[in-house]
């Protein structure tokens, strides 16, 4: 039965908002910071924008990571607003906003974020892939093993992939292994499985991992706090 809210049409226009959205971007970096002069014509900066695009639409990777990072940049830029908006409320003028925006910590605050964004993006666009090319590379030289996950259903068990494409030696997605063997709250999850992302989760909030990010945060905390001048005074 078809639906009034029935948006699946857009799917088909997804590519043209992503061309418009790199074209748009591109060419407006590129007038603004006019890298062939500031008399330069604007013909090279949109025939650039056009090839930019068009690489975008049509590489996957480059499809994936773009579409990884805008809605994260969009979060972003609304975040932003809304919180100059609300400063604005309280009665902040525009001298009040651009001292704030010229503050060395907002800067910071504001490119490490962009940065680890981009880190994100690019995990999520080449990190499956060289996770499989590894996999294939092992197996290549030493031959299955029981150790390696195993790209594609197993032959032989007929056993169901993970996401990803992937299943161990006894069949189970992405090598968890059966529902007895898979870590529970509080275990400690595998890192060697066929899925990038899985890997990465629990690489990320494995317990050595965040032992040594509290201890950078608290290293950190403590110098920003010595070089106050009230503190050591």
């Amino acid at each position: 039965m078809a639906s009034f809210l029935d948006i699946s049409l857009l799917g088909g226009i997804h590519a043209i908002f992503l061309w418009l959205l790199v074209y748009v971007v591109v060419w407006g970096l590129l007038t603004m910071i006019k890298p062939f002069g500031s008399k330069s014509p604007t013909g090279p900066y949109a025939l650039i924008a056009l090839v930019a695009a068009t690489l975008a639409v049509t590489s996957t990777t480059l499809k994936t990571l773009v579409e990884f990072m805008t809605p994260w940049f969009v979060f972003l830029i609304l975040l932003l607003f809304f919180i100059m908006f609300i400063l604005r409320m309280f009665g902040l003028g525009d001298k009040d906003m651009t001292a704030i925006i010229k503050e060395g910590a907002v800067y910071s605050s504001l490119i490490v974020v962009i940065i680890i964004i981009t880190l994100f993006a690019l995990g999520e666009a080449f990190g499956q892939r060289s996770l499989e090319a590894t996999i294939e590379r092992q197996q290549a030289v030493s031959g299955p093993s029981n150790d390696l996950p195993v790209i594609g259903p197993e032959s032989t068990g007929g056993g169901a992939s993970a996401p990803g494409g992937y299943s161990d030696h006894a069949g189970n997605p992405s090598g968890y292994g059966p529902p007895s063997s898979r870590p529970r709250p509080g275990e400690v999850g595998a890192t060697n499985t066929g899925d990038f992302s899985l890997n990465f989760i629990n690489t990320l909030f494995h317990p050595k991992i965040l032992g040594i990010i509290a201890m950078i945060l608290i290293a950190v905390i403590t110098v920003w706090l010595l070089g106050r001048p009230e503190i050591m005074n």
